[in-house]
């Protein structure tokens, strides 16, 4: 007579082994049921793993009301506020550019121009980062490379806010530079 096989009590071993039994093929040896075996797949495990990461629209909040507070002249709660958006999601281009607008209210240049690089290499033809590249050039007096930058950003923004201030500013350049 064949002996039978002992059911592996997967109640007490932890989520990975259990995943690793499942995985293996010996669902019907460790006795779980249809739901847990489905997702045990190493695709489901990927999928679990992406959606416990980090959340792409996670900062969006700290970034709103850091604009706010940098409109009312709150600069270095500002500031905090930017750090926290960028350290909730460093994959978003607009929020080290707004903490480079951030730095450059404070004075800060160097940290504004290692934002503003960390956000060209993310995204290079974002007309808020030649906008805000403008206002760096601008602050740290070469008036040429600030229209530069503002044109730039006028080429790739075609209406908006952004563009206003950029041709605001691209006047102001041009007159101190005559």
């Amino acid at each position: 007579m064949r002996a039978r096989r002992k059911k592996i009590d997967t109640r007490y071993l932890p989520l990975r082994a259990r995943l690793a039994v499942i995985a293996q093929g010996k669902k019907r040896q460790c006795g779980l049921s249809k739901t847990a075996a489905r997702y045990a797949t190493p695709e489901a495990e990927l999928e679990r793993e992406r959606l416990l990461g980090p959340n792409p629209w996670a900062g969006f909040n700290h970034n709103n009301i850091a604009c706010e507070l940098l409109r009312m002249d709150s600069v270095k709660l500002a500031i905090s506020e930017f750090e926290k958006a960028v350290e909730l999601n460093p994959w978003e281009a607009i929020f080290k550019i707004n903490l480079a607008r951030a730095y450059i209210r404070a004075g800060e240049f160097e940290k504004a121009g290692l934002n503003l690089a960390e956000a060209a290499r993310k995204e290079p033809l974002l007309p808020e980062g030649f906008f805000a590249c403008g206002l760096l050039c601008e602050a740290t007096g070469k008036p040429q490379e600030a229209a530069l930058y503002y044109k730039k950003c006028l080429k790739y923004c075609p209406e908006g806010i952004i563009r206003n201030q950029a041709v605001e500013n691209l006047e102001i350049v041009r007159r101190i530079d005559k």
